[in-house]
């Protein structure tokens, strides 16, 4: 009698299990592992999946790894480093356009941030320009990777002038995890606010994001 293999059928389960309930009740690796399916058809993904999460960690660790380091990790070839960040890329964009979809509210902004800057290297500052009908009506990276100045300012009143709004939002990101502002960050915030006011443009708000939370920090024209 022909010996089965250990994982065959092994697929069909666990898709069946997922269409049945979901991923509530799932282990990461088996996350990892029903994903993987769809990148590497023929082979074991649940030796893989361990590999992933052995050397970053979690899924998150794995979905925010760069391509060459994926390609470290045995059976993760260049297609399915590719695969793995476009998953998160993906449902990056899909928040996006769902919270861009209605008029800005201080909730809906601090989570666009949140999504935008999502990936961006730490002290990135981003800014959204806010249409008279309260919808993001652009956006922008004005920094990545270092600290926001008032030079900048030129920037946004372009952008802002050919879109034709006069109200910009702002926010960037804190490596460190904080919450609150820095002086410079209110200092910059400040001279940013006034230069902008003198083109007839509104900074309505600028907000910290770490990789947990958005938090509105400034408000008000």
């Amino acid at each position: 009698m022909e010996q089965k293999k250990p994982h065959e059928g092994h697929r069909a389960r666990l898709r069946c299990r997922f269409e049945t309930e979901g991923l509530d009740e799932f282990e990461p690796h088996n996350v990892l592992e029903l994903l993987l399916f769809y990148a590497i058809p023929r082979r074991d993904t649940n030796e893989i999946a361990h590999r992933l999460l052995d050397r970053f960690g979690s899924l998150g660790g794995v979905f925010s790894a760069d391509v060459k380091e994926l390609q470290k990790v045995e059976g993760v070839g260049r297609a399915t480093a590719n695969f793995l960040r476009l998953v998160p890329a993906v449902a990056r964009e899909a928040m996006l356009e769902e919270l861009g979809a209605k008029p800005v509210t201080a909730d809906t902004a601090g989570s666009y941030f949140f999504w935008y800057l999502r990936g961006a290297p730490k002290s990135s500052t981003a800014y959204l320009l806010i249409g008279k009908d309260g919808m993001i009506a652009g956006r922008g990276i004005l920094t990545e990777g270092k600290r926001l100045r008032r030079p900048v300012t030129a920037t946004l009143v372009e952008e802002a002038e050919a879109a034709g709004c006069s109200a910009v939002m702002l926010a960037h990101n804190h490596a460190d995890g904080r919450l609150e502002p820095s002086v410079d960050d209110l200092d910059a915030t400040e001279k940013i606010r006034f230069t902008l006011s003198e083109h007839g443009i509104g900074l309505l708000a600028h907000y910290i994001v770490t990789s947990e939370t958005a938090r509105e920090f400034m408000t008000g024209n």
